[in-house]
């Protein structure tokens, strides 16, 4: 039985419009993102983990997203966890 390697992830916070949601949704598919939360108020509250060598590409393609606006707030160290399937 093949096992597949672990990938290591960033976990952020970030608060966005609902006007950009869709194109949040695809960013986050874009960077293999996982969500791990998400809440809706005034904006939408997201946790999602990024693969760690991929975090820092991740947080200016919001940043531009979004004009400066919105700049994910790292949440935790980078931990491990299975790829997505």
């Amino acid at each position: 039985l093949a096992t597949e390697p672990k990938i290591l992830r960033q976990s952020y916070a970030l608060h966005i419009p609902y006007a950009i949601l869709e194109q949040t949704r695809l960013l986050l598919e874009e960077f293999d993102a996982l969500i791990d939360d998400e809440t809706f108020d005034a904006h939408v509250g997201l946790r999602v983990q990024v693969p760690a060598e991929r975090a820092e590409r991740f947080v200016q393609a919001v940043r531009d997203l979004t004009a400066g606006k919105v700049t994910p707030q790292p949440q935790a160290t980078p931990r491990e966890s299975e790829p997505r399937r």
